[in-house]
């Protein structure tokens, strides 16, 4: 039987080690933000767009190339508790524009899913779209800036058909950016903005860094960094389990986007006295001493009071 249908993305940031003698502790190189190699090593993070929640995080040495990693973190990190069947949309980044990445999840793991993708202009892609960018036939305006035109496409090798939309410029009719999609039935607009979805997971990445110090890992032993990842996610879902108890508009914004613990954090807390501690029967106390009454300071005690009555509010000794 299968699982509840979801999307997921899968990203690699890469992750600067700022210790000493990165060598003699073998921690590997990558590149960046600015493109240098450095010392690091790369988090594999997994997000479920559906519920816009992250699904697994995992330590990968720095060396390690994104693409090369790819089936071997869905094989042992995702797919072992999740029916690759059950996937609906895929969202990849240029990173993973070769053919062998899209034949894997489209054609192997995951048929009922639609895969969408920015594209890296590399050799196989500019071949591609070279009868669409010579021709002026078939351009439509965009917006102010850019205009589209649509090809369908078969893959070389796995002949799997792939809907490519091209953006250049409109004046100047440079600045090419290509996304691409297996559901050939989308619409070009529709194509774009599906690819945005993928904002959520800039953004959850985001909220690791900020919310939860996902930044500040400064160790290089691959035992110790996978532990502060599990940490790292236990909060992260102890949060998100607030946020659904909590519910309205702070766990669904419109665009998607969650209210995150670092916002909350100065909604309840910012600039104002509160003490937290254990009660005599176990259950953790949080007391706000200049209380405002406001809209959320109700639900969130309406929320507390409702826990504590089921006994969900102890706490360890």
């Amino acid at each position: 039987q299968m699982e509840d249908e979801f999307s997921y993305s899968v990203y690699f940031h890469f992750k600067a080690f700022f210790g000493n003698h990165s060598k003699d502790k073998g921690v590997g190189k990558g590149p960046d933000k600015s493109g240098d190699l450095v010392a690091g090593f790369r988090p594999h993070v997994a997000w479920d767009l559906a519920t816009n929640t992250i699904l697994s995080m995992t330590y990968y040495h720095g060396g390690v190339r994104a693409p090369g990693i790819l089936e071997q973190y869905c094989e042992q990190h995702i797919f072992p508790l999740f029916d690759p069947r059950a996937i609906q949309e895929i969202y990849m980044d240029s990173e993973y524009t070769k053919e062998a990445s899209l034949q894997y999840f489209k054609q192997i793991r995951c048929p009922n899913g639609d895969i969408y993708l920015c594209l890296k202009k590399n050799k196989q892609i500019k071949k591609l779209i070279a009868p669409a960018l010579a021709s002026e036939d078939g351009w439509e305006k965009l917006d102010e800036e850019d205009e589209i035109k649509a090809i369908e496409v078969r893959l070389p090798n796995s002949r799997l058909a792939l809907k490519i939309v091209i953006l250049k410029d409109l004046k100047t009719c440079k600045n090419i950016r290509c996304f691409g999609s297996t559901n050939t039935k989308l619409s070009s607009q529709d194509m774009l903005k599906k690819y945005r979805y993928r904002w959520l997971i800039e953004n959850g990445l985001k909220d690791l860094v900020y919310s939860y110090f996902l930044d500040e890992m400064y160790g290089h032993d691959p035992q110790k960094i996978e532990f502060e990842f599990y940490c790292v996610m236990v909060a992260r879902l102890t949060y998100e389990h607030f946020l659904k108890q909590l519910g309205g508009e702070h766990y669904h914004h419109e665009d998607g986007n969650k209210t995150t613990l670092q916002s909350m954090r100065r909604l309840l807390f910012e600039k104002r006295n509160f003490s937290l501690q254990q009660g005599s029967n176990g259950n953790f106390v949080l007391t706000l001493l200049d209380s405002n009454g406001n809209d959320l300071e109700r639900r969130v005690a309406a929320m507390l009071d409702k826990r504590m009555k089921q006994g969900k509010n102890r706490v360890l000794c």
